[in-house]
This record gives structure tokens, sequence and C-alpha cells, in this order.
């Protein structure tokens, strides 16, 4: 299940939805499982050196390399965030892993909020957001569920009316 927050206050501040994926592994478990695999990995390879069987070692450093590199990427992936800001009549949606790194400004009056049907049997829907000539896909890392409901509170959000 991903993570969709919404901030939302009664004073000046924009209206915020957070979109970001479950981050079930957190940096602490991932280098603590590392470490186990390092260690009873070393053991295994020590052993097997010692009984001439030297190619264990090259086969154990490529697995080290890979699992290593393949939490590294899971851990980057768990910081993605897209926030999608309203205030008044502006839009802002930013997306980036951590801090911002793409940020898109519409008018609330121009946007265009919808659900497009997947182009195959085998993938999902997609949520996409445009206007004024620029189209965005928002909430990859949610189900299709989570992204059906995610297009009602935005059309709610935007006050549109319903089936907009």
């Amino acid at each position: 299940m991903n993570d969709i927050h919404e901030i939302s206050s009664l004073t000046s501040h924009p209206r915020q939805v957070v979109i970001q994926p479950n981050a079930s592994m957190s940096p602490r478990l991932a280098v603590a499982a590392f470490t186990i695999l390092m260690f009873s990995s070393a053991l295994m390879t020590a052993w097997s050196v010692l009984h001439g069987l030297w190619f264990v070692l090259l086969y154990d450093l490529v697995m080290l390399i890979t699992v290593g590199w393949s939490l590294n990427h899971c851990l980057r992936q768990n910081t993605y965030r897209e926030v999608v800001s309203i205030d008044g009549y502006d839009v802002v949606i930013e997306s980036g892993h951590g801090a911002p790194e793409q940020t898109w400004r519409f008018n609330k009056e121009w946007i265009r909020l919808g659900m497009r049907s997947p182009s195959s049997r085998h993938q999902q829907s997609r949520l996409v957001v445009g206007g004024q000539g620029t189209a965005i896909e928002l909430g990859r890392c949610l189900t299709e569920e989570e992204r059906h409901g995610l297009c009602v509170r935005l059309n709610q959000l935007l006050d549109y009316p319903a089936g907009w």
C-alpha cells in the first residue's frame, strides 16, 4: 500500500497532496541485511577458498556488488515524492527524490485532470494532469484503486463537478 497524505489548513496556506511510495525498507534495515549477507558470504567464501575453489571468490564479489547496487536503488526509489499544491488559482506540481527536481505550474482554470486507459491489458491506467500544452503523469507508484481515489480527491480540491 502506498501513501497519499493530504495537508490542508484553514489559513491562507495552500492545500497539498503528497504522493510517495511505501518505504517499507529503512536505511538501517538495509545496512543490517547487507552486513549479515556480507559476513555469511565471506565465511562461505573463505571456506571454499581454503579448499581450493578460487572461482567462488569472484562469484561472491559479483553477488555482493549486485545486491549492494539493488539495495541502494530501492532506497533511492523510496525517497521519491510528488507534491500537488493548490493555492487560489495556482496549481503547482513538484516531483523528485528528496528535494523537488521538477516543477510544473498550472492555472487552476486551464488544468485538465483525467484517467487514461491502458494501451494493453497488462498495463495500468494513468492519471494525467495537463494544461497549457503540458501533460504529466501523477501517481505512478500507486495502485489502480489509489490512483482512482486520487483522481476523485484532486477533482474535489480543484472544485470540479463530479464526472468532470
